[in-house]
This record gives structure tokens, sequence and C-alpha cells, in this order.
């Protein structure tokens, strides 16, 4: 193994025509940042950025943790992932949880020590109580088992 460390300067344009040996090191001076080189792609491999407020890593690039890397999030290029192969538990925590999209239209919402609830299109629809649960709509189901006291109620006229 070579114990060689060559580096070169650039800016992104003149970094993009380059091949660079395997393992050589360039940086941008344009945009402040390191390129690894592989003997054969033009512009190289740009190493994760730190601009003093965000990391910023391309595609199909993972942030790991963990000694075999058991916590891994990352984008291919259409979807993003957060994705846990250790054998314990992937916990997302915090006083409440909120799952919505980018418009913050509601899926799911957790509240502390208390209920969770479920969303369709930004509208409860179901919420856990402390003797069970709250739907509120109608419920279709295959099949329906009751283990205790049941009651049916009329709701309109037949």
């Amino acid at each position: 193994m070579a114990t060689q460390l060559q580096l070169r300067r650039g800016t992104t344009s003149e970094n993009a025509s380059f091949t660079g040996a395997v393992g050589e090191v360039t940086v941008d001076t344009t945009k402040d940042t390191l390129i690894v080189q592989d003997g054969s792609t033009a512009g190289g491999h740009e190493l994760a950025k730190a601009d003093g407020t965000n990391i910023s890593f391309g595609d199909n690039v993972k942030a790991t943790f963990g000694a075999s890397d058991d916590l891994q999030i990352y984008h291919d290029g259409s979807n993003s992932y957060i994705r846990e192969d250790g054998v314990g538990s992937l916990r997302i925590q915090g006083a409440d949880l909120e799952l919505s999209n980018p418009s913050e239209i509601k899926w799911l919402k957790g509240y502390n020590g208390n209920r969770v609830e479920l969303f369709f299109n930004n509208s409860e629809k179901l919420s856990t109580t402390a003797t069970g649960i709250d739907v509120t709509g109608s419920v279709v189901a295959d099949g329906l088992t009751v283990d205790g006291e049941g009651r049916i109620e009329e709701t309109g006229a037949a």
C-alpha cells in the first residue's frame, strides 16, 4: 500500500474534467469540497461537505452509525430511507410524535403518555383512549368478535 498522499486543487469545472489516480484527493476551490479519485471517473467522487449549517451527501451515499453500520440514513435518487439492521429496535423519541407529508397533512400523531391518533387527509379517524379506541366515521370489517358486553344503537329511521 502506498504511503504517499497526493493533493491537487482546482475549480469545479477543472475538477469535473479531471480523472485522477486511484485514491488521489483533489480540492474543489469553488465549492470548498474534497473529491476522491478512482482512476476512471471524470470528476471523481465528492465527499460530504459541511457548510456550517448542513452536511450534504450525494445520492446513494449513506450516513452510517454503529460498529456494524446498524443505522443507515440515505437517499437513492428517488426514495429516502432510515434503516435499522441491528438486533435492537429503531426508536424515535420525543415529547410528541407527528408523521405527515411535506405539506403537513397528518397521518399519525402520538401524544406524550396519552393517545395516538390516525388521520385521513388531515382529518382524525381513529384515536386510542384509556378504555380502547374511538372511531370517527364508519367501520368496515371482515368479522367482529365482542368479548364482554356489546350495545347496538339505532341512529336513523328505517
